[in-house]
């Protein structure tokens, strides 16, 4: 089915994912807009798929990575966002992917590396970042366009592509201080805790106290004037025997 080339306006019509024995679908250069809603995974026999130059938004579902077969995938010239789906590891036959002029963040999926079959890939123009695959397709600069990705870095030499920025030891150092500072007030959190619980578990010594301050009310008498005052603890002063002791009374 070939619709390219027209003035084709609206959206893509979900019925055309009920073609289950489709094998190119190409309605690229119209004026196909809105978001896909197209049920690709049904569309078990599809090889090529050209959505490029239209008015396409939102995201690339992940169900594209269910299309196994596919061997051509050109959407470039649209205003698709967000990320390009892991799930194009499933495409494993892929051998030509056309993403470029849309407006896809993120960084680019490792996964593409391992598309062996893949030998052209346009990621160009767009908002993609971080450091580059080295192996795979973007081994071959030849075959790899990611110009105006002004957040991409490394890769392969001949992409000429910025360096990616090493972690500054500055930066290392204050992270290992965090982890250190966390560790420390952790542990002397945990040690104060347990200070706590011993200190809880303690018997009162308040009785204690109070005997001692209880016998401070008395005055303190020799054994030589509580022998003379009972008439040496003579049984004639003996008032009643305790527990502990025996009480007398003094004597005339």
């Amino acid at each position: 089915m070939d619709l390219s080339y027209n003035n084709h306006q609206g959206y893509i019509p979900p019925n055309f994912g009920k073609l289950v024995q489709l094998l190119l679908f190409d309605l690229s250069h119209n004026n196909i807009q809105g978001d896909i809603t197209l049920d690709i995974s049904k569309l078990k026999q599809l090889t090529d798929l050209r959505f490029s130059s239209n008015n396409l938004s939102e995201e690339i579902p992940d169900n594209f990575g269910k299309c196994l077969q596919l061997e051509t995938l050109l959407m470039d010239q649209n205003h698709l966002t967000g990320n390009i789906p892991t799930s194009f590891e499933g495409l494993q036959f892929l051998k030509t992917l056309n993403l470029s002029h849309n407006n896809l963040s993120g960084t680019i999926p490792t996964i593409l590396k391992d598309l062996s079959l893949l030998n052209k890939l346009d990621l160009s123009c767009n908002h993609l970042q971080g450091e580059i695959p080295i192996n795979g397709v973007f081994a071959n600069a030849t075959v790899v366009s990611l110009n105006g990705n002004w957040g991409l870095c490394g890769g392969a030499m001949d992409l000429h592509m910025p360096a990616c920025p090493a972690v500054s030891w500055v930066i290392e150092w204050k992270h290992y201080l965090t982890i250190l500072l966390i560790l420390t007030f952790g542990f002397m959190s945990l040690g104060m805790l347990i200070y706590a619980i011993f200190i809880w578990k303690q018997p009162p010594r308040r009785p204690y106290l109070l005997l001692l301050s209880f016998g401070k009310k008395f005055p303190r008498v020799s054994y030589k004037d509580l022998a003379q005052a009972t008439e040496n603890f003579s049984e004639l002063n003996l008032v009643g025997r305790g527990s502990y002791d025996s009480v007398y009374t003094k004597g005339c």
